[in-house]
């Protein structure tokens, strides 16, 4: 299948006799993320958005998931929204499902984001201020590490830790 497209399809059921009938086409509906963009940068709270129909009927509801896992769910449409917020920190597949009036699903390709806080709340998130260079907890003024002292061979402290929401694949 080739994706963008809509398909349809029909069973044939068959009696012992050899007697046959196709059901009527079944047409699931169409579905597509609108956003966030694939790959995203988001903050904690954001909106996830598609964009669903239906040729043969109409959208019940459209679902959406996070690294597999419900969040929630939208049955006002055709711009369907689902607004998550205080996301933990991390990286996040998301997809929708959409469910049409006859009970035929379809779900969009996967959304690929990374959560980044804002400790200072002023709209730009940690992960880009400091690939600025800016220190993320406060003031906009670039982070300036601690003088280098060469007569000091004391090792750093690098400690590695896993990520709380880490999946195990």
């Amino acid at each position: 299948m080739v994706p963008g497209f809509n398909y349809s399809y029909r069973v044939k059921a068959q009696n012992y006799a050899g007697a046959s009938e196709y059901s009527d086409a079944v047409i699931p509906p169409s579905v597509a993320m609108t956003g966030p963009a694939s790959p995203g940068l988001v903050d904690t709270t954001f909106f996830i958005t598609s964009a669903a129909s239906d040729l043969d009927g109409t959208v019940a509801k459209v679902e959406y998931f996070a690294n597999g896992i419900l969040c929630g769910s939208s049955s006002s449409g055709p711009a369907f929204q689902l607004n998550l917020s205080d996301m933990p920190i991390g990286y996040y597949a998301i997809k929708a499902k959409a469910t049409d009036n006859q009970g035929n699903t379809r779900y969009t390709e996967t959304t690929s984001v990374l959560v980044a806080g804002d400790v200072d709340n002023d709209g730009i998130n940690d992960f880009l201020e400091i690939l600025n260079g800016w220190n993320p907890g406060g003031e906009e003024t670039p982070y300036v590490p601690p003088p280098f002292d060469p007569s000091d061979h004391t090792p750093p402290d690098i400690i590695l830790t896993e990520p709380a929401n880490a999946v195990a694949l």
